[in-house]
C-alpha cells in the first residue's frame, strides 16, 4: 500500500487559465463593451410580431443582407 503524499501548499505567483485564452482581437472587442444582435426570422418578412408556425420557409429570403 502506498502512502498518500501531502499536497503542495506553496503559493504560486501566477494562476493557470481555466479555459482558452482570448486573442488580442477578441479581448479588444470585449473591452469595447458594445454589443449588437441582428435577428432575422420569418416574422421579419411577414410583418407580424408573432407567427403561428404556418408560414412557408420559402419567404425567408434576405437577398440584400450585408453584415459587413
Amino acid at each position: 500500500m502506498q502512502r498518500a503524499t501531502q499536497p503542495n501548499t506553496q503559493a504560486t505567483a501566477t494562476l493557470d487559465p481555466l479555459g482558452p485564452l482570448l486573442t488580442t482581437w477578441q479581448l479588444a472587442w470585449q473591452q469595447m463593451e458594445t454589443n449588437l444582435l441582428i435577428h432575422f426570422g420569418i416574422n421579419t418578412f411577414t410583418n407580424q410580431e408573432w407567427g403561428d408556425g404556418m408560414e412557408s420557409p420559402s419567404i425567408f429570403n434576405p437577398t440584400r443582407l450585408n453584415c459587413c
